[in-house]
């Protein structure tokens, strides 16, 4: 739900006598408190901001559920004001610091909502969760809940593009972005899905899963076959399609936390993650953690200007084909065209 565009021009500022204060020498970046003012948040990122602003911006006022992009020529802030309850209250701010021109621009959103799925729309009001710069666009993602975003595509002047049902998960200089579908958050299963979005044409282009993929008809195969009647999942929280198993990025974890193991490569125009098969929502709940049903299975993809294409092999046999252990080695010129071939 989203608003009216304002524009706040460096002319504006120069007719009222506005100029941009010099930041503190330390900034770290750091803000104390759920409720910051504006001038806080610009403060912390080391941005400079004028002794008066459009009334319209409040830059002395609380904000809440906000989210800060701070880049080598552009900072943004998608903010609500704070009202004193748990509740948001419309509209939707941005502001946008040009740090090449030393131009502002403002913009708030009332009313937008994204097409869930087909012929059913979803309203996009809730917590800014992140900014992304991607060629000449920038992305705002929304919760909706744990497991569902809406993502705005804006121009760099914050005029809205598009709206997704979805989140970034990869992206590439030229815009490009790899996004993953949102999705149910309280169902059995969660199956991943995703693709790959242009925004010179504004098309959205599936790409996994994939529609002829001999691994997932395999494990498909199996959670029909191989679970016995007794450990099956019985209830309401199980899964009866099994075309809708569970599956989502494998994660390596360390003490620092873990990460999820998607790359991608500038040069090659390439993106390789590795997808993990899970038996849940099919197996009773305390025989997953020693199910022998989990499997690994790693993609790569080649993304061209109007042609994507993509291959798959087993996490095990990464070494063992083609004597490589890293997704960022499978994604070089040299391995791509082996594993093309």
């Amino acid at each position: 739900m989203y608003r009216a565009i304002l524009l706040l021009t460096v002319g504006f500022a120069m007719s009222c006598g506005v100029w941009a204060q010099s930041p503190p020498a330390e900034c770290s970046g750091v803000i104390t408190g759920s409720t910051p003012q504006i001038q806080d948040v610009l403060r912390a990122a080391c941005v400079p901001f004028p002794l008066v602003f459009n009334p319209s911006v409040d830059i002395g006022l609380p904000i809440t559920s906000y989210e800060v992009f701070n880049g080598p020529t552009q900072f943004v802030l998608a903010y609500y004001r704070a009202n004193g309850s748990d509740l948001l209250e419309p509209p939707l701010r941005l502001l946008r610091y040009d740090k090449l021109t030393g131009k502002w621009d403002t913009a708030e959103f009332a009313s937008v909502d994204t097409e869930a799925r087909p012929g059913l729309r979803a309203p996009c009001m809730g917590s800014a969760v992140g900014i992304t710069e991607a060629g000449d666009m920038l992305y705002v993602g929304l919760h909706l809940s744990p497991s569902a975003e809406c993502l705005l595509v804006l121009s760099r002047d914050l005029k809205v593009k598009k709206t997704l049902y979805c989140w970034p998960v990869a992206h590439f200089s030229s815009g490009s972005m790899v996004l993953r579908k949102s999705m149910v958050h309280f169902a059995p299963t969660h199956p991943l899905e995703l693709s790959v979005f242009d925004p010179s044409s504004s098309a959205l282009t599936p790409i996994y899963p994939p529609p002829s993929d001999s691994f997932r008809a395999e494990y498909i195969s199996r959670l029909q076959t191989a679970i016995s009647q007794s450990d099956r999942c019985v209830g309401e929280n199980c899964e009866i399609d099994p075309e809708r198993f569970d599956n989502d990025f494998a994660s390596v974890c360390a003490a620092s936390g873990c990460k999820t193991q998607i790359v991608t490569n500038e040069e090659t125009r390439s993106l390789a993650f590795i997808a993990q098969f899970s038996p849940i929502g099919f197996l009773r709940f305390d025989s997953v953690k020693s199910s022998e049903l989990a499997e690994q299975v790693v993609y790569v993809y080649r993304i061209f200007p109007g042609l994507i294409e993509h291959r798959e092999f087993r996490q095990s046999d990464m070494k063992d084909r083609f004597g490589i252990t890293s997704l960022d080695a499978l994604l070089s010129p040299e391995s791509l065209k082996r594993i093309f071939q």
